[in-house]
């Protein structure tokens, strides 16, 4: 009996707490809530509770007004003051207060406050007790807030010693001396040890070590001619992580694979492995690697790598722990593959046929890139990023279309300025020397973004013609590329491979002078628009080549 009437009297309470706010409790029509209308009847303050009623608007309900307890509100104090005469001195605490904010209150409350501690100066001595180099003395502080005084003992300064006369030079191995007067007391020191000075090794001979001979490396001291003879130990076999096929099993005879070391060439024997004689029906296993133009891996692990037969069926697809550094092993027969990627950022892709031949059980899969056609209004680039395909009406009346300058031009450049900007007006004859050369297969788009509203039409283009700029120049109010590009301060530059990629992104001026800036600009249109550039890594730029920590791996474009 007594836990029902503990069970109903919680069931009440809860339908009192809900019910109460119009949240959960049917008011006698159907489904519907209670639809309150609440009128304060007692204003909380500080320390004391309120209270609201509220009065159903629906006609007919039973529960036609209930009352709710407003919480006190709790004091809103301001902030602490000293209160008079209990102010805080060097040595003695004082007290503060604070009053409450809230109207019609006042509440004070009060504390205790630490002593503020002395502020010594920096001290006098003491009057026939003043320290030297050589004795100890005795200093008097005085405080500046409130003028007590204490005398400490204090130490010897020591001498303060400079140089009269070096008397012995030191060699590499031995000592030298030299005497010292002190610039304060006038005391005088004789034979003061210099240290020796060491040898300065240089290396004259040196044979290299190998895998399994030591070498040895011979030192010359540059000062005294002594020499030094050290044994550079065996560098030992650095065995490669894949095996190498040293003999390709055919239809005739059997195969043969190992370890290599990696710096002689030599086979690990115990580890040689033989590769059964091949059949119609044995499968070997296959090397895809996905690679960007320059050669370097594409490592995304969200990336995933389709094989179909001549079928159309697939039969063998990458997984995220298959595809390691961009390179996905698969076993399969030799046959011509169908090979399709996913997966890839926006603007990549990569597809193509395979034969897979037991002679060479390997291929690369180069990416491909264009402007993407639709889209880009929230879209963000950085190095990397394949821009979507823009139009920009120039200054001088003509439209120019991404896609289309990418079909006559081997690289865009966008350079971001404004008519006022410093560092633009130093890059600029720079930029128009270096365009002037290789305008033939550069194109540049200068945009001003009128970041603060005063670059008018006119006033871009007088100032287009005081620098001789024969390139595109346009004012970019609507399209907004720069907020793509997260420009915030001036100039930046973005330049664009032939694919429409961001392979180089520079924020602030290339160069610090005209001439400088005309010589890097220079430099980077060259590697841009070299042949061997497009060769896919053979031949191309290696990774530490390309300019900057930011640079872009530029993808294989179709056809080439």
């Amino acid at each position: 009996m007594k836990h029902t009437i503990r069970r109903t009297a919680l069931f009440t309470a809860i339908c009192l707490a809900f019910c109460g706010t119009g949240l959960l409790s049917a008011c006698g029509k159907g489904d519907h809530v209670h639809d309150y209308k609440w009128e304060t009847t007692a204003e909380a303050t500080c320390t004391k509770t309120g209270s609201r009623t509220g009065v159903c608007q629906n006609s007919g309900c039973p529960e036609k007004e209930v009352t709710e307890i407003i919480p006190a509100l709790g004091h809103d104090f301001g902030s602490w003051k000293e209160i008079a005469p209990y102010y805080a001195t060097c040595t003695e605490g004082g007290k503060e207060e604070r009053t409450c904010k809230r109207e019609g209150c006042g509440e004070k409350e009060q504390r205790d406050t630490l002593p503020l501690g002395h502020a010594w100066d920096a001290g006098v001595p003491v009057e026939g007790h003043a320290p030297t180099c050589t004795a100890d003395g005795k200093m008097r502080y005085t405080c500046d807030v409130c003028g007590d005084s204490k005398v400490e003992d204090v130490q010897a300064y020591g001498h303060t010693w400079q140089l009269l006369e070096r008397t012995k030079e030191p060699t590499c191995t031995a000592a030298g001396e030299e005497s010292h007067r002190c610039t304060v007391c006038g005391a005088v020191e004789e034979g003061a040890a210099v240290a020796p000075l060491g040898h300065d090794w240089e290396t004259t001979a040196l044979t290299d070590a190998t895998c399994t001979n030591p070498g040895t490396r011979t030192r010359t001291c540059t000062r005294c001619g002594e020499t030094d003879t050290t044994e550079i130990a065996a560098l030992g076999h650095n065995w490669g992580s894949d095996y190498v096929i040293d003999i390709p099993a055919t239809f005739d005879h059997a195969g043969q694979k190992s370890y290599h070391c990696v710096r002689c060439g030599e086979r690990d024997e115990a580890r040689t492995v033989i590769i059964p004689q091949l059949n119609e029906s044995t499968p070997i296993e296959y090397t895809f690697s996905l690679l960007r133009n320059n050669g370097a891996a594409v490592t995304d692990r969200s990336v995933t790598i389709h094989v179909y037969d001549e079928k159309g069926e697939e039969v063998a697809r990458s997984r995220s722990s298959t595809l390691q550094n961009g390179v996905f092993k698969a076993q399969l027969l030799p046959r011509t593959y169908h090979v399709e990627v996913d997966g890839l950022p926006a603007g990549y892709s990569a597809e193509g046929e395979y034969e897979v031949d037991y002679s060479d059980p390997a291929c690369k899969i180069w990416l491909t890139a264009s402007p993407i056609k639709t889209g880009g209004a929230g879209a963000q680039y950085g190095v990397g990023s394949v821009l979507h395909d823009f139009t920009y009406d120039t200054l001088n009346g003509e439209t120019v279309v991404l896609s289309e300058l990418l079909e006559k031009y081997k690289l865009v450049v966008l350079n971001f300025f404004y008519v006022g900007c410093t560092w633009c007006a130093t890059e600029f004859p720079g930029l128009v020397d270096a365009y002037n050369k290789y305008k033939e297969d550069v194109c540049v788009i200068a945009i001003d973004p009128d970041p603060y509203g005063t670059d008018t039409v006119s006033a871009i283009s007088a100032y287009a013609k005081s620098y001789g700029m024969t390139f595109y120049v346009v004012r970019d109010t609507s399209l907004r590329l720069h907020s793509k590009f997260g420009v915030s301060s001036y100039p930046q530059t973005a330049f664009i491979d032939r694919e429409g990629v961001v392979a180089e992104y520079h924020k602030g001026a290339i160069g610090t002078s005209a001439d400088a800036s005309e010589k890097m600009f220079s430099e980077i249109f060259e590697k841009y628009i070299a042949p061997d550039y497009w060769k896919h890594g053979e031949g191309a730029l290696s990774a530490a080549a390309v300019r900057g920590p930011l640079a872009a791996l530029p993808a294989k474009r179709k056809g080439e």
